[in-house]
């Protein structure tokens, strides 16, 4: 995971994470699967956010957060294309904090293209492939 923030809101003298403390904040949502891991990686790192908002849709998330100059969490595999669209800068990393994607099918073997495509990407080692 990586969070990002608009360049102006960026205070480049402090290191990331502490970087984050009283910048305003947007979040997943609480029902979302990466929240704990944010919180808890939050309460590790003894920051006191200042959350603006939560949102169980991450590009409504962003989205909101660009307009309202705003930090955001979002996965580190994205940053170039999140840099690119919401020009934003990547603050940093925390490589504790994970999302899962799931791949689910009731085949045994794949044979939709898109799928085996996805399959073959993971393993590639684009993504950790349990």
């Amino acid at each position: 995971m990586a969070f990002f923030a608009p360049s102006d809101l960026v205070r480049k003298a402090d290191p990331f994470p502490v970087c984050l403390v009283g910048v305003p904040l947007v979040l997943p949502g609480p029902n979302t699967a990466v929240r704990g891991e944010l919180d808890r990686w939050i309460g590790q790192a003894r920051l006191v956010p200042k959350v603006m908002g939560e949102f169980d849709d991450s590009g409504l998330m962003k989205a909101f957060a660009q307009a309202n100059k705003c930090c955001f969490p979002a996965p580190a595999i994205l940053s170039k294309e999140i840099v690119a669209r919401y020009e934003v800068e990547e603050l940093g990393r925390v490589s504790s904090v994970r999302e899962a994607f799931w791949l689910i099918g009731t085949e045994r073997r794949v044979s939709h293209p898109a799928t085996r495509n996805v399959l073959d990407t993971a393993r590639s080692g684009l993504f950790d492939f349990q």
